[in-house]
């Protein structure tokens, strides 16, 4: 099997803190990843769940908002919950938190990251290289700024070498007198060459920014054992003319009859004349 993208849960918040929905079919060994975004406070903070890997963290619009990514291995504790709450500071006026968890089978191991951020409304990752080729790819972006907007939106998802197709699994925002966005797309890329970086569009010039994840999916395979059958020949070894029968170790062997001197006792093997 192949990694893959399976299902994903979205979830707002006007307040501290957020709980998502756990992603339909989550499956023992699915990894999940999660995107959040808060805004409307200083140096505010994001925390997941124990047993969770922070992957990636980013403070933009001036130290108001910050953008994180988490992921785990679903255990059997995962499986059997109902949803999934990530922490922050505590709310300020304003203050909004948007984030998603999506869920992937057939994980492996995680083949490259790269991220950026910036203000504009394009943002571009630096250079990167998957360690592993058939690799499901991410471009999680996040945006955020200080002023009741509608949220903007994003697009225009891209690799500069062998850009594949892009689906957009979710594009999520909030606003109240700040404004926060966490959007995430998926490829499936064959080649294991170097991609150049990656970039997407907002709709409108607002702080933001831009992560690629690369993952792989688990190794597999088998090893045939070789067979190898060796032929033997056997071949017989021609008579030499002497045959000695014992039957009885206190039989007194008389003279072979095919012995070159019959008249001479047996004092030696050959019995050749003296």
């Amino acid at each position: 099997m192949a990694i893959a993208f399976e299902t994903i849960q979205t979830a707002t918040n006007n307040a501290s803190g957020l709980t998502i929905t756990k992603p339909t079919g989550l499956a023992l060994g699915d990894l999940m990843v999660a995107g959040l975004t808060v805004s409307g406070n200083t140096n505010p903070v994001l925390s997941a769940p124990a047993g969770w890997d922070l992957l990636n963290t980013k403070t933009i619009n001036a130290n108001q908002a910050r953008t994180s990514i988490f992921t785990k291995v679903a255990e059997a504790s995962d499986v059997l919950a109902t949803n999934f709450s990530f922490g922050g500071s505590t709310a300020g006026t304003g203050f909004v938190v948007v984030g998603f968890v999506m869920r992937i089978s057939d994980y492996g191991i995680q083949s490259g990251f790269v991220t950026a951020d910036g203000d504009n409304t394009t943002l571009s990752t630096g250079d990167m290289t998957p360690t592993r080729s058939n690799n499901l790819m991410l471009i999680i972006t996040a945006s955020a700024s200080a002023s009741d907007v509608s949220p903007p939106t994003s697009s225009g998802y891209e690799l500069d070498a062998n850009n594949p197709t892009w689906t957009e699994r979710a594009d999520v925002g909030l606003n109240s007198t700040d404004m926060g966005t966490i959007a995430v797309a998926t490829a499936t890329r064959p080649e294991a060459t170097a991609i150049g970086s990656a970039s997407f569009t907002l709709s409108e010039s607002k702080n933001l920014s831009i992560s690629l994840l690369s993952l792989s999916s688990s190794a597999s395979g088998s090893i045939t054992p070789e067979t190898k059958v060796n032929t033997y020949a056997l071949n017989p070894i021609p008579k030499t003319g002497l045959d000695i029968i014992v039957t009885d170790p206190d039989e007194v062997i008389s003279n072979p009859a095919l012995w070159k001197n019959q008249s001479k006792p047996n004092t030696n093997w050959n019995n050749l004349p003296k």
